[in-house]
């Protein structure tokens, strides 16, 4: 009788196990997907903020449709804000990666 409650709680603490897992596993998911998401938006916005630009002028600049076109000043601020963001992305995804091969140790 005591053997199978053990076995029983036993059984219990590994669904319990596998719960907590799984949670983890959606976490990290979101932690990778998020700001991989989220990073066009954000990059746009900046863009538009340190230009000075509104969101139509934006995707004229983008497009090439807009008749003044973009400085050299400007291509150098941007490529700036690109490589800032790509970098905060990147380091997010290494930490996720991180605690993801801790998680597979565990």
């Amino acid at each position: 009788m005591n053997r199978k409650k053990k076995v029983n709680q036993n059984a219990n603490n590994e669904n319990k196990n596998l719960a907590t897992a799984t949670r983890q596993d959606v976490q990290l998911l979101n932690e990778m997907f998020s700001p991989v998401n989220e990073l066009p938006i954000q990059i746009r916005n900046e863009i538009a903020k340190i230009c000075d630009w509104s969101l139509p002028t934006y995707y004229r600049k983008l497009s090439g449709k807009d008749k003044k076109g973009v400085s050299l000043a400007q291509l150098g601020s941007i490529a700036d804000i690109y490589l800032i963001n790509v970098n905060k992305v990147y380091e997010k995804l290494k930490s996720a990666k991180e605690r993801l091969e801790k998680l597979r140790k565990f």
